[in-house]
């Protein structure tokens, strides 16, 4: 993104914006109301010789890769695309949700990282709600021993949400059958389960979901879910028959229920 007062990027990290945390990009702007076909967001794509001031992904042993985000021609510059949505008559307010875990992808275990924009999504946010809850450590310690074949190299497990539509019969990982979009069995949404050591409380937040009928699912084996195959070896552990109305709701995973 160009700042307002210069040509210099602005630099946002986005895991300082997670749940409904929300980064402010465009101001109050006048728009005719109805059907639009699509909204692009350019990006700046990452290079090697300035990762200080272009798109990169930072590792947890703090080295750096170029985050790259594909568009036709080779000018430095990567494109969003997200397509149809609609402007009411009344306000509107707009945001552009990252799900990481959907959208980044190291191809052939590369020099960059891969953005792709099947895992943004655009939400009104005068017509979305958010989906919280807490996960308890009984079910939290029943998923790992259930899947201690399925541990990292650390012994350490992916514990997070995902978010399906309530008419999916098998639900699935993150997979992809094209370029564009992620199948309907796919997540549509996910989050990661974030540990209070000190309250001994697991917490998570889905932000920004429409009304209607959902699945909502817990799993521990999220750290083998590759975005772009279907890995037989994830596993849910815990799902639950959801209803989003007009308020956020709040969700309590336990071995009781």
């Amino acid at each position: 993104m160009r700042s307002a007062n210069n040509n210099l990027p602005t630099m946002v990290n986005l895991l300082d914006y997670t749940g409904s945390n929300i980064f402010p990009i465009l101001g109050e702007q006048v728009v005719a109301a109805g059907q639009y076909q699509w909204l692009r967001a350019t990006v700046v794509n990452g290079d090697n010789n300035n990762l200080s001031m272009t798109s990169h992904v930072v590792y947890q042993d703090d080295t750096l890769a170029p985050l790259i985000v594909k568009r036709k021609g080779n000018d430095g510059i990567g494109e969003i695309q997200v397509n149809g949505f609609t402007l009411n008559q009344t306000s509107n307010n707009f945001v552009l949700e990252f799900d990481l875990k959907k959208s980044l992808v190291n191809p052939n275990n590369s020099d960059v990282v891969m953005l792709k924009p099947r895992g943004v999504r655009l939400e009104n946010i005068v017509e979305s709600h958010s989906i919280k809850g807490t996960i308890s450590d009984a079910l939290i310690a029943n998923c790992e021993t259930d899947n201690i074949s399925l541990a990292a190299d650390d012994s350490l497990f992916g514990h997070a949400i995902y978010l399906y539509s309530a008419d999916v019969e098998a639900v699935k990982d993150i997979y992809e059958d094209n370029e564009d979009s992620l199948p309907v069995n796919a997540p549509k949404a996910t989050a990661n389960v974030i540990f209070n050591n000190d309250d001994k409380i697991s917490e998570f937040e889905v932000p920004f979901i429409s009304s209607g009928n959902y699945q909502l699912a817990y799993t521990c084996t999220a750290h083998i879910d590759d975005p772009e195959i279907m890995d037989d070896a994830f596993k849910i552990h815990q799902i639950k028959m959801i209803t989003v109305n007009n308020a956020d709701l709040s969700v309590a995973f336990d071995i009781s229920n």
